[in-house]
């Protein structure tokens, strides 16, 4: 069960937050590639895991910009 006390966000306002595109984040959610639930037919992301995660792609692309894997 998801709890309660935490702040979620729809896709919709995770797309505004980080200037992302909306079909790139429901492939994301489809995929399992972003911490997410579903209800009904929106997608519910919990903003401390969804700032994690974008972290973690920042510091994905800036090892690949050095040259890193």
């Amino acid at each position: 069960m998801a709890n309660l006390d935490k702040t979620y966000l729809t896709l919709d306002q995770v797309a505004v937050k980080y200037s992302m595109s909306i079909d790139t984040l429901r492939r994301w959610a489809r995929d399992g590639r972003i911490p997410c639930f579903r209800i009904g037919r929106k997608y519910l992301v919990g903003i401390d895991e969804m700032e994690r995660y974008v972290q973690e792609l920042k510091a994905q692309r800036k090892g690949a910009g050095n040259g890193q894997a």
